[in-house]
């Protein structure tokens, strides 16, 4: 099975003889809320109405989901069901909010996400035709500690549009119901509009503090340590709050003085 789920990915849209598109067998999705960073999910729970797949013409069909079901996003299950078909857009629509609960340094902390619906999409179709896949919403680090207990009361919709933007569903190819470093790299099938890159790296301890540090994107991030208690980003080129963007280019300018007694 997870030969042919693979074969098909690769070739997209299939035609059969007659100048159609094969219908595919419905495929399974294990749904799983990506991890924050600097505290644990101690729960997530959403509720699923149904599922669209449009394929290149526009042409929609749907999942056959006739009840609401309800699915545990830490545990992945139970899976979605996926319409078999050529797909180049899958649109999961939820009944309510995406509630879950965070555990912090300073206790439980309880958050309700009116996500609507994820709608993702791809440049290059796939086939769906049974197999196993995940479906990420959100990316590993995609709230921090420090931003979940200094955010206003506006915080839902806010995480609402990121989780939005950044779901993503990958090929499972070794069917444990994560996604693995191989299949984070390769087994990109959809995503929402604006997912970071894949290459991002995420640690959680080290010399940028217990909170850890993240290069996604093109943000720099950082919650403790070196810079302060600050949780927040600061761009690619330097510029941000504050003056750790002047604070970098200090700490490299021994380096330019050690190059140049080198080249003399």
């Amino acid at each position: 099975m997870i030969v042919t789920t693979l074969l098909a990915a690769l070739l997209g849209c299939v035609k059969s003889e007659h100048g159609g598109t094969v219908v595919g067998n419905p495929g399974e999705s294990s749904p799983k809320l990506a991890p924050a960073t600097g505290m644990e999910t101690s729960q997530a729970r959403m509720a699923v109405s149904g599922v669209e797949r449009t394929d290149c013409t526009g042409e929609v069909a749907d999942n056959g989901q006739e009840a609401v079901t309800e699915h545990d996003l830490v545990a992945g299950s139970p899976a979605i069901v996926l319409p078999g078909g050529e797909a180049c857009a899958l649109t999961i629509t939820l009944d309510g909010p995406l509630s879950v609960t965070f555990d912090t340094a300073e206790g439980a902390v309880e958050v309700e996400v009116p996500l609507g619906a994820l709608e993702l999409v791809t440049d290059t179709a796939i086939t769906i035709n049974g197999g196993e896949y995940v479906l990420e919403i959100g990316y590993p680090g995609w709230l921090s500690d420090v931003e979940l207990l200094e955010a206003g009361d506006d915080l839902g919709e806010q995480l609402a549009d990121r989780l939005r933007e950044s779901a993503a569903l990958f090929l499972d190819v070794d069917a444990d119901g994560a996604v693995s470093a191989d299949e984070r790299n390769g087994g990109l099938r959809l995503t929402g509009s604006a997912r970071p890159d894949e290459e991002s790296f995420f640690w959680d301890t080290g010399f940028f503090g217990d909170s850890g540090f993240m290069w996604d994107t093109g943000l720099l991030y950082w919650e403790t340590g070196l810079w302060g208690d600050t949780g927040e980003g600061v761009p690619a080129d330097g510029c941000g709050s504050g003056s750790a963007g002047a604070w970098i280019w200090l700490l490299l300018l021994p380096l330019g003085w050690r190059t140049r007694d080198w080249g003399r």
